[in-house]
């Protein structure tokens, strides 16, 4: 119950929603452009990495840009998905572009969207985004 309480307050304030946003944008450029790869803990952490980040980053957005349509959002952060992958490449010569690493991406979206989903229908988020005046779909 605790749980459905704090996040129903951080719905309520858009000023947390967007600087929680935009500190997981900070984050996420960082780690997608920083000179180096990444240490490679185990085998594949890379894509964990990747796979936590997009969900993280497609969470956080969905909340601050609720007032999107769903296809919109969804779709664009499909295209982000691919798109940072392949920037990567082209701006850090250590980098290389890796699809492998952009379906990871992807994958991360699509756990967000459907936990996003999931979410709505679970609990009483969907009534509260329906009552509220400040959340449009």
């Amino acid at each position: 119950m605790w749980v459905l309480n704090i996040m129903t307050k951080f719905l309520h304030t858009a000023l947390l929603r967007w600087s929680v946003f935009l500190s997981v944008v900070i984050v996420v450029s960082y780690a997608l452009f920083r000179p180096e790869p990444p240490v490679m803990i185990f085998e594949h952490s890379d894509k964990m990495g990747h796979i936590i980040a997009f969900m993280t980053l497609a969470l956080t957005g969905r909340l601050a840009f609720i007032r999107f349509s769903k296809l919109g959002f969804w779709l664009t952060m499909s295209v982000l998905a691919f798109m940072l992958e392949y920037l990567q490449g082209e701006f850090r010569p250590l980098r290389i572009f890796s699809l492998d690493d952009a379906y990871a991406n992807l994958l991360g979206v699509v756990v967000a969207l459907v936990v996003f989903e999931v979410a709505l229908t679970k609990t009483k988020i969907e009534s509260f985004l329906d009552n509220s005046t400040d959340f449009k779909r």
